[in-house]
């Protein structure tokens, strides 16, 4: 079992950036995105990523039990290397 609040800061690190505490508010993702269409495909451009096929989530190891902090860092590492994300 783990805890965001563990987990975030060392997410965060992995990624080189600075972790943000939660304040409570809740903020789905499709709403802090809805509008952005033209901010994503200028960020895909700047980090040369591609548009990503949701269906691959079980290739990308949602299969099998993994440690959280590996499944996660595994993950990231897969999605920057498909250049998904920067």
């Amino acid at each position: 079992m783990f805890r965001w609040q563990w987990l975030w800061g060392r997410l965060a690190n992995w990624f080189g950036v600075e972790a943000a505490g939660f304040d409570g508010t809740i903020r789905p993702l499709e709403t802090e995105m809805a509008g952005d269409e033209a901010l994503w495909r200028e960020m895909a451009k700047q980090h040369g990523l591609v548009e990503p096929d949701l269906t691959r989530s079980r290739q990308l190891g949602f299969t099998a039990y993994q440690v959280t902090e590996d499944s996660f860092t595994g993950l990231f590492a897969q999605l920057r290397a498909d250049k998904l994300i920067p």
